[in-house]
């Protein structure tokens, strides 16, 4: 299975944090944020890697370069102009349909969930996407699932009235399970984002599953977080071997 990691937004709810550092290149633990998701997906076998980069992605490609270091091969795909998460995606359509499944990871995500288990979970389904959910109220994003973990609801900023129509805490963990297939739904050289665009519409016609997380998970978004993962990861609530061969 090949994975995408989406780096290429600004991160500017950090504030002077990312003014000159690119968000998945600010340090934690002497270590980049991305260095702790391209060990994560290493950890699970999935060594063909690309990355889309825009804002001051010069670090990120001097780092980690081909990425032999980590045990992996990275590719790179540069947007001049900002394409979405779904857009950047489609930009690298030939890439990742070599295996028909795919893996979509958000830049700013550190997880340590069992990827065995959620890509077994979504083949076992016969789904069309799973998106890897957790239990937050106040999410910027809103699932509602039936018995059967199907998606039958998806709300990007949900509106209140909209949280209390639906009354679901699920949210869009950032970490997808795609088939090929999805870029059917995705136009060619527009900005386009999954949850915008991609998954509300698709719901009612594609089977897109939920699976929860039952790992460990923080997207480093804001300051909170950033000094809450280093505190984490300190208090060694992380699973990940994030060691290469030079060390």
């Amino acid at each position: 299975m090949r994975a995408l990691v989406l780096c290429a937004g600004y991160g500017t709810r950090l504030g002077k944090r990312t003014a000159d550092t690119p968000k998945p290149f600010l340090s934690i633990e002497g270590k980049p944020l991305l260095e702790y998701i391209v060990c994560y997906l290493r950890q699970y076998n999935i060594k063909e890697i690309s990355i889309n980069l825009h804002y001051l992605y010069e670090s990120i490609v001097d780092y980690f370069g081909d990425g032999n270091r980590w045990g992996v091969r990275i590719t790179y795909s540069y947007e001049k102009k900002l394409m979405g998460t779904a857009g950047g995606a489609k930009k690298l359509e030939r890439f990742l349909s070599e295996d028909d499944d795919f893996l979509v990871v958000y830049g700013d995500v550190i997880t340590d969930q069992n990827l065995k288990d959620l890509v077994g979970a979504h083949r076992d389904s016969r789904a069309f996407a799973t998106i890897l959910c957790h239990r937050n109220a106040n999410s910027t994003s809103l699932i509602s699932v039936n018995d059967k973990q199907r998606v039958v609801e998806y709300i990007e900023r949900p509106s209140e009235s909209e949280r209390q129509l639906h009354k679901s805490d699920l949210a869009n963990s950032g970490i997808y399970v795609l088939s090929s297939e999805i870029f059917r739904h995705i136009p060619e050289g527009v900005f386009y984002d999954f949850g915008s665009d991609v998954f509300p519409k698709i719901v009612g016609s594609e089977y897109v599953h939920s699976y929860e997380l039952n790992g460990y998970r923080c997207a480093v978004d804001n300051e909170a977080r950033y000094r809450q993962v280093i505190s984490d990861i300190q208090n060694g609530k992380l699973s990940v071997d994030t060691t290469h061969d030079s060390e």
